[in-house]
């Protein structure tokens, strides 16, 4: 049986530690970002905060009950066509958009 390399049974690292490890090995190799990309499921606040500390900026969705501006949900929010600035507990201001997907339903990005 061959184990994945990202597997906590494995190595005892949880998937935010690979994604901070896997950051760092980047920068160490010279990549140059002009933006890390990925889903809501690597949106946590340690993970922005990995990507901040390389100097690079993230693309993520967020989940709509993400708790913005101290004290709100995000789906409770009205989100401008033109980007919203709203304020990520712990982490600091950043611009939201919101978009509608071909099915019609709502994503806030």
């Amino acid at each position: 049986m061959v184990r994945n390399s990202c597997d906590k049974d494995s190595d005892g690292k949880t998937k935010n530690t690979h994604f901070s490890e896997m950051l760092a090995l980047a920068k160490k190799r010279g990549i140059i970002s002009e933006a890390v990309v990925m889903d809501a499921w690597y949106s946590s606040l340690d993970n922005l905060k990995s990507i901040r500390s390389h100097g690079w900026v993230w693309v993520t969705t967020l989940r709509k009950n993400r708790i913005v501006n101290h004290n709100k949900q995000l789906n409770k929010l009205d989100i401008s066509e033109k980007g919203t600035p709203i304020h990520l507990r712990g982490y600091g201001w950043v611009t939201v958009f919101k978009f509608t997907a071909k099915n019609h339903s709502n994503k806030q990005r």
